[in-house]
């Protein structure tokens, strides 16, 4: 009895370390993601460059770039000037540690997962970016370009899983990121042309690549949750009085938001919409 009772408890131990580990993977990236997006509106070069104080450009040490622990440790202040470090560094690594785990819950732990976490640890440096400077850089739609072909091959000569495998094959799978690059981003693209502005460049080129790394099911969903969210975050602006009609305000967040949740509950939601057709 108490050798299965060990055992059970070191079998609870492994899974909870198992967790931790995926937490803090998916913390990493989004870290990196968040200080990438930093450097990358300053003009700084996104590798080479550390990370810094926003304040006193205080170069920060090793432990303190550490997700979460190092702004703890810190007490979300610089040691340097004292001023408080924006909690957007530590939501953006909480927010990646919690898209780790849902990937592995949604996926398993596979090369899909990585995969996933990696593309929406880019969207996450594409919409902070945007939210910064109201500009996109090409580079980041270069990289989801190349993301997308290393998923979709690598789906394909034996490293996929075999369950997502059995129920998209090659040319299907191609046909709908095909349609994903172009069912969003023709009618935005239109759309600007009609009314100048309506998108700016940099997000119709994210939309087409989101879609060919998402398909067109993925891409139609993060849309309508974005063009919903960014409508009401846009009437909330206008009704205290903070924007006008004709300004402006970044698109990359609320697309990055819609994939985020077409990601993780896409289909339950595509379930439960068609359930409501039929009713």
């Amino acid at each position: 009895m108490r050798l299965k009772k060990a055992g059970a408890l070191m079998l609870k131990m492994t899974e909870i370390i198992l967790l931790l580990f995926i937490w803090l993977t998916g913390s990493c990236v989004f870290s990196f993601a968040d200080a990438a997006a930093w450097r990358m509106s300053r003009g700084m070069d996104f590798i080479k460059d550390r990370s810094r104080c926003d304040s006193c450009g205080h170069v920060l040490a090793f432990w303190e770039t550490i997700p979460v622990v190092g702004w703890i440790l810190c007490r979300g202040k610089c040691r340097c000037c004292g001023r408080p470090v924006s909690l957007r560094h530590m939501a953006a690594e909480l927010i990646g540690g919690g898209a780790a785990l849902l990937c592995a819950d949604r996926m398993g732990i596979s090369l899909e997962s990585v995969w996933m976490l990696t593309f929406l640890g880019i969207l996450m440096t594409a919409a902070l970016v945007d939210l910064d400077t109201m500009e996109i850089p090409e580079g980041i739609h270069c990289v989801i370009l190349v993301l997308t072909a290393l998923s979709f091959l690598s789906r394909y000569i034996g490293l996929g899983n075999p369950e997502i495998l059995a129920a998209d094959s090659f040319e299907l799978s191609l046909l709908s990121r095909a349609a994903g690059a172009l069912c969003v981003s023709v009618p935005m693209l239109l759309l600007t042309a009609a009314v100048p502005g309506a998108f700016g460049g940099g997000d119709i080129k994210l939309s087409a690549v989101c879609g060919l790394f998402l398909g067109w099911k993925g891409i139609l969903m993060s849309m309508i949750f974005a063009v919903l969210s960014a409508g009401a975050w846009g009437g909330i602006l206008l009704a205290g009085r903070k924007a006008g009609r004709k300004d402006h305000f970044a698109f990359a967040p609320f697309l990055c938001a819609g994939v985020f949740v077409s990601v993780f509950w896409g289909e339950e939601i595509w379930n439960w919409y068609r359930t409501i057709l039929m009713i």
